[in-house]
């Protein structure tokens, strides 16, 4: 099963605040798409503030609030692909 096109949207515009407006490099958005289990956050390549400002841009676009316990059981992509799906 494919992201569903809202979520979608809302990870690569927060993928992109955390990068300064730059689009995630090719093979991290065909991950996305497959929704690649061995996808993990870590792989992202976050420092500390990219992390905040990807999170800040997923709550204004969802309109969800995330806790920081929302933030800190995430591992995987996937997980916030399901995140999103369950409050879209």
């Amino acid at each position: 099963m494919l992201v569903n096109e809202k979520a979608f949207d809302i990870i690569f515009e927060a993928l992109r605040a955390a990068n300064a407006g730059v689009d995630p490099p090719g093979w991290l958005s065909d991950a996305i798409l497959r929704e690649d289990p061995m996808l993990t956050v870590d792989q992202l390549g976050f420092d500390s503030i990219s992390w905040l400002e990807f999170w800040i841009s997923v709550e204004l676009q969802s309109g969800q609030d995330l806790t920081p316990g929302d933030i800190e059981k995430i591992q995987r992509v996937t997980e916030i692909i399901e995140w999103l799906r369950a409050r879209l």
